[in-house]
């Protein structure tokens, strides 16, 4: 439900806010209850802009501001995605390359 999603948001960025350097990367999907992936990012980035954050999304690429992603280095994962694809994914965002 979305009071529950927005207290479980809420709880994962108090976490992340309260741990600071405990995480290494961040995985968010574009449309989350609540608040939206580009919010929660932009939420993230405001005490934690060097955190690495991966984007999933089931929408068509063409339906997406592209542009937002490439300007910050980040990778988007579509779904639907193999365990291998997310695996090599999160590696590469983890290693710092593309």
């Amino acid at each position: 439900s979305a009071p529950a999603a927005r207290r479980s948001l809420q709880a994962a960025l108090e976490r992340l806010n309260g741990k600071p350097g405990a995480f290494d990367l961040a995985i968010l999907d574009r449309v989350m209850p609540k608040l939206g992936g580009r919010q929660t990012y932009d939420r993230i980035d405001e005490n934690h802009p060097r955190l690495p954050v991966l984007f999933t999304s089931g929408y068509s690429p063409h339906a997406m501001d592209l542009e937002f992603f490439s300007e910050r280095g980040m990778q988007l994962i579509p779904k639907p995605f193999a365990r291998a694809e997310l695996l090599g994914t999160v590696r590469r965002v983890l290693d710092g390359s593309s």
